[in-house]
């Protein structure tokens, strides 16, 4: 027995002892993706409350790997269909571009939380589409950690995930090769209690280079995504106490609050809102952000955010997407929640693209596919003044007679959003018909 304790004291002090935690940045040399995990000698072991590694990551022979941060399978085509859809839109200010905002994402199942607010990880999230993400960031003891909680730090513990981890999560996303074009937009909610220090040295340390700053543009209005990548820059931060912050303005409401046939709201009260708050929004014009959120939030029946707030499903996406909903905080986002988020290729489009079939054609659904760009067909015409004004000509050629087929005041075109697809197919009667879209 003496002999085994004086093995363990022995093994004990040989393990390398980790002096390199940093208030604010924790041990950068482990603990993430690619890194050795920390040992229970170092104080990051013990204080993100996942051991030698991160949340959603696994050791593998002394290494962080990942772990439950990669579990979404088959949804390629779903995330090469939703950075189509953005770079459709990316000339486009940010705030009339469909993002899928994802609500709480820190919260989530895979990283062990007992309550969660997702199903995936922070990664598969990003994997999947999401580009817009909130944070909501408090001081618990002497650091800050990601909470669901209330302005008092109420609800909020020593177990909750800590901030400059979750920092580090994006970091390594975002400069991977194959995201080396990605725009992520991250907005704070600051609860930090006067801690500006720490709040900002993760993102200062991790993402400085990346970061929008607001001397980067020559606009007042909220940048494109192309203004952003002009740039050189890839990170977004909205609210936040900080020079290079962007306020979100716009309203944000209740999924339940939410009526789809009519596209417009109304308030606790019933009383009819039909966009009273931006008459703009319909067209593309606005200066703001309008969404709608769902707190997926139960705990224990004390606390159930679905009752306050209503749920956004799957099916009521494509509906939110067609009344130029741009923001869609969605909790337990799911792949097909990212599915009916979808308003342009029919599944399993564009087939053949660029070679045999380089043209798109929208059918009597609303969905598009690739075409044989000498095949027959009427074309789809926008006007030029209102952008949900469209017509189907009678004219009936080739995909490359469509610039001349439209005519007095209308010009060939395709959608740049689900809500001007819908009134496409919505308000015409075809069965397939040219969009200005060739690959």
């Amino acid at each position: 027995m003496e002999k085994s304790l004086i093995t363990l004291i022995l093994f004990l002090f040989t393990l390398p002892v980790n002096a390199k935690y940093t208030p604010g940045l924790g041990d950068l040399s482990c603990g993430q993706e690619g890194q050795k995990r920390c040992t229970f000698l170092s104080q990051e072991f013990w204080l993100q409350g996942s051991g030698g590694c991160d949340r959603g990551l696994k050791s593998i022979k002394g290494k962080c790997h990942q772990g439950k941060r990669n579990s979404l399978k088959d949804h390629s085509w779903t995330t090469k269909t939703i950075k189509f859809q953005r770079e459709l839109q990316s000339n486009l200010p940010i705030n009339q571009v469909s993002f899928l905002w994802i609500h709480n994402s820190y919260n989530n199942r895979k990283d062990g939380y007992t309550f969660p607010n997702h199903k995936y990880s922070l990664t598969d999230l990003l994997d999947l589409g999401a580009r817009v993400f909130e944070l909501d960031i408090h001081l618990i003891g002497k650091r800050l950690r990601l909470c669901h909680g209330e302005y008092n730090h109420l609800g909020c513990s020593l177990l909750d995930r800590l901030y400059f981890n979750i920092i580090e999560e994006f970091n390594l996303w975002i400069r991977k090769k194959e995201n080396q074009n990605e725009v992520v937009i991250l907005k704070i909610q600051n609860q930090s209690d006067g801690r500006k220090d720490l709040l900002e040295r993760p993102l200062n340390h991790h993402l400085k280079d990346l970061i929008l700053q607001k001397s980067d543009l020559k606009t007042d209005r909220y940048p494109t995504l192309n203004e952003i990548r002009e740039a050189g820059k890839r990170v977004m931060i909205l609210d936040g106490p900080f020079s290079y912050s962007f306020s979100k303005k716009g309203k944000r409401t209740k999924i339940k609050q939410f009526d789809e046939k009519l596209c417009q709201f109304t308030d606790e009260q019933g009383e009819e809102v039909l966009w009273k708050h931006d008459p703009t929004f319909n067209k593309g014009l606005s200066d703001n952000w309008q969404s709608v959120h769902w707190d997926a939030t139960n705990i224990l029946g004390f606390y159930n955010g679905e009752k306050e707030t209503g749920k956004i499903t799957p099916q009521l996406v494509r509906k939110l997407v067609e009344c130029n909903i741009t923001a869609l905080e969605i909790d337990m986002m799911s792949l097909a929640h990212a599915r009916e988020f979808i308003w342009t290729w029919e599944k399993g489009e564009p087939k053949n693209w660029g070679r045999n079939k380089r043209c798109a054609v929208i059918n009597k659904n609303g969905r598009w596919q690739s075409e044989d760009c000498k095949k027959s067909l009427p074309f789809a015409c926008q006007d030029q003044k209102n952008k949900g004004l469209w017509k189907i000509t009678r004219y009936r050629g080739s995909f490359n007679e469509g610039k001349t087929a439209c005519q007095r005041g209308k010009h060939f075109a395709h959608p740049q959003n689900g809500w001007e697809n819908a009134r496409l197919y919505k308000n015409n009667s075809f069965s397939k018909a040219w969009i200005n879209l060739k690959g």
